[in-house]
């Protein structure tokens, strides 16, 4: 699949190592990865690997709780794979509440009941 994407579209390749590098570097700094979108939002990437810890809390159950604490270490591959889906998504969103936004701005008659549906997935 990844071959016939590249061979279809090489500037997606382009981009795909291009973001892939940038986000090496990111990790490799230890700082978070972050792009802004056209609606004003910053959306910062950071992921961290968590330890999880099982808790007894009452000797007379036998039930037990497990609870994900965060170890501070950037999860390296989850930032590096990430990148690109998360841009694309987030874009995705952005481009709908524009699109929104723009519809009903044009709308001067407001007592016209208007449906307006959209799937953001």
């Amino acid at each position: 699949m990844e071959k016939i994407i590249s061979n279809e579209f090489p500037k997606l390749n382009e981009v795909n190592l291009y973001l892939n590098e940038i986000a090496k570097i990111c990790v490799t700094l230890n700082i978070t990865i972050s792009w802004p979108l056209p609606t004003g939002l910053n959306v910062k990437q950071y992921y961290v690997d968590s330890e999880a810890i099982r808790l007894k809390p009452f000797k007379f159950r036998n039930k037990t709780y497990s609870i994900k604490v965060s170890n501070g270490k950037v999860n390296k591959r989850k930032q590096i794979r990430a990148l690109m889906p998360n841009l694309i998504h987030s874009l995705d969103a952005a481009s709908l509440c524009l699109l929104i936004n723009m519809f009903y701005q044009d709308q001067n008659d407001f007592s016209k009941k208007i449906n307006f549906f959209a799937i953001h997935d």
